[in-house]
C-alpha cells in the first residue's frame, strides 16, 4: 500500500489534521534519509489516515484497488504482532 505524509509547511495551519500531520512526518523523518527513490525499510508500522483512491499507473507497492493513505495521520512503529488500532 503506498502512503504519503506531506511537508507539513505545504499545508494550513488551521487544518484540524496539520498537527497530526506534523507528528507523523517527524516521526518518519527521525527514523528515516527521504530520497527519490524507492527503497525497502525492514520494519512493522502501523499506519492511520486517510483513505484516498489514486489511479494505477504501475507505482511499486500500489495495492490492487489502489488505495493510499493520504494523509498518514500516525505512525506506530513496532506495534505488537497482530494488534489493530483499527475502529479508534
Amino acid at each position: 500500500m503506498l502512503t504519503e505524509i506531506p511537508d507539513p509547511a505545504c499545508g494550513k495551519s488551521s487544518s484540524p489534521f496539520s498537527s497530526l500531520i506534523h507528528n507523523a512526518r517527524t516521526g518518519i523523518d527521525a527514523r528515516f534519509t527521504a530520497t527519490t527513490c524507492f527503497k525497502t525499510a525492514n520494519i512493522a508500522v502501523c499506519l492511520s489516515g486517510v483513505g484516498f483512491f489514486d489511479y494505477r499507473r504501475g507505482q511499486t507497492g500500489v495495492a490492487p484497488n489502489a488505495i493510499e493513505l493520504h494523509p498518514v495521520l500516525d505512525v506506530d512503529f513496532n506495534p505488537p504482532a497482530g494488534s489493530s488500532s483499527a475502529g479508534q
